[in-house]
């Protein structure tokens, strides 16, 4: 796989709005998201039960 941003990775800088593929069975950005440092702008569904698609942004 390429193009997996590690959190450690993750900052404003380098990635103002992004895209998260948002698994039930898996936390990734609920952290991020809890510490009001990212904000989701969208959901966006998908036809695999227990995903989504998390349109989001860093918050001011």
């Amino acid at each position: 796989m390429t193009n997996v941003v590690l959190p450690a990775e993750l900052n404003r800088g380098l990635f103002p709005h992004f895209y998260v593929v948002d698994e039930t069975s898996r936390y990734q950005i609920e952290a991020f998201m809890a510490s009001g440092q990212v904000q989701v702008v969208r959901v966006i569904p998908v036809p695999l039960k227990g995903h989504q698609i998390l349109e989001c942004t860093f918050t001011n």
